[in-house]
């Protein structure tokens, strides 16, 4: 997979948005005061984990299938997935009558194990290892279909855009956005949506210190594997920067914030105490990094990426508590495209 990924225009984003209408919910952008500003910063949510799979997911998902022959479907679809975009695409594949395969680590959470097998999709659960060749190399094994990537495919990236096409219809004077970053294509999607019509308005990658690929990748100059746990944060992590996506972060993307277990933690239970709002723990990134202070804005979203959360994560933030007793290691970091290592 190694021809030249371009990011979608602003007419393929807009005409993208049309298909994908009937599939996807226009989801509110609404104030959060979960966050002190020295500046006097507002910050909104937009709240992806309204939609009626629980994240963002079905955007990139109708997209994909609604835009692809039909001839070329007519084997199923199969997909590799931590679980959410697995959900979206077998929910939306049932509903044109075609069969989904799903890849998945054996670190996915098992509340959406069960929602992906509610959905009818046939579920492969591999290592980690083999799960990511699988992103990487878009083989699924004979027979299951046509791979559809929800990362590295401008098609889906156009899905993603109409998320930042609605942020700038809902609050058009925003100067910040605040993105979790997995594989970039819901980042470099907004991106691409919103720098095409205010290119000065800041995009920022959001990483939890589990898993910092992004974060390295500014420091390095170039894509870069690091060490990755995802833990109770799932719906993001890997261990490198997929190398094609890379030149687009490059393109977009003008900070990286990395964030603490215990940020995204008291994140998640200020977005539920004070905002009413269930999110995920990847959901959270955004919110923890923008209430860090180490990007600051006047006027700040930040993407809910998603809110499926398992009963047992959510009691023990709740508690107080890191699920999983999982203990964070690295400090709160930014970094911007310019803040490479020397030599």
């Amino acid at each position: 997979m190694s021809e030249t990924l371009t990011a979608p225009t602003i007419a393929q984003i807009e005409a993208m948005r049309q298909i994908i209408r009937p599939h996807v919910m226009h989801t509110p952008l609404v104030p959060f005061a979960g966050v002190e500003t020295d500046n006097n910063g507002r910050l909104h949510l937009k709240l992806e984990n309204l939609q009626w799979t629980g994240a963002f997911k079905n955007r990139p998902a109708a997209a994909l299938l609604h835009s692809t022959p039909r001839e070329a479907l007519a084997s199923g679809v199969c997909t590799a997935s931590s679980g959410n975009f697995g959900i979206a695409l077998s929910a939306l594949a049932s509903q044109l009558g075609i069969a989904a395969t799903v890849i998945v680590p054996d670190t996915a959470h098992t509340g959406k194990l069960e929602r992906l097998r509610r959905t009818g999709a046939r579920v492969v659960q591999v290592s980690h290892e083999e799960w990511w060749q699988t992103i990487l190399t878009h083989q699924c094994g004979d027979g299951n279909g046509t791979y559809l990537d929800a990362v590295a495919d401008t098609r889906a990236m156009a899905g993603n855009g109409s998320i930042g096409l609605e942020i700038l219809e809902q609050l058009p004077d925003v100067d910040t956005v605040f993105v979790p970053f997995g594989g970039g294509g819901l980042l470099c999607g907004i991106a691409a949506a919103i720098k095409a019509i205010r290119p000065e308005v800041r995009i920022v990658g959001c990483e939890s210190e589990l898993a910092t690929p992004l974060a390295a990748a500014f420091r390095a100059g170039r894509a870069v594997t690091v060490p990755c746990h995802a833990g109770f944060i799932s719906g993001i992590g890997a261990e490198s920067v997929l190398p094609r996506m890379w030149p687009l972060l490059q393109r977009f993307v003008d900070a990286a914030v990395v964030v603490s277990l215990p940020d995204t933690v008291s994140a998640l239970r200020a977005m539920l105490l004070q905002g009413h709002v269930l999110a995920e723990g990847a959901g959270a990134v955004s919110v923890a990094a923008a209430r860090t202070g180490q990007v600051r804005g006047r006027n700040m979203v930040c993407v809910v990426s998603g809110g499926n959360i398992g009963a047992n994560v959510l009691a023990s933030i709740l508690a107080g508590e890191i699920p999983q007793g999982l203990v964070g290691h690295a400090e709160r970091a930014v970094i911007g495209p310019d803040s490479r290592e020397s030599g």
